[in-house]
């Protein structure tokens, strides 16, 4: 699941400037490593929860 949104998110941040996106889609690379570190803390919060 990482993996698929990591890859989608550096494919859509790849796309050049366009009118409403004029310094290009960078920052959904950024916004990409926010929720694959929310998913992170998630399962290792789930981990813990499962080992006690």
């Amino acid at each position: 699941m990482f993996a698929c949104l990591t890859f989608f998110a550096v494919r859509f941040s790849d796309k050049p400037a366009d009118s409403t996106h004029h310094y290009g889609h960078g920052k959904i690379e950024s916004f990409s490593a926010l929720i694959e570190t929310i998913l992170h803390f998630i399962t290792c919060e789930w981990i813990i929860y499962a080992a006690e």
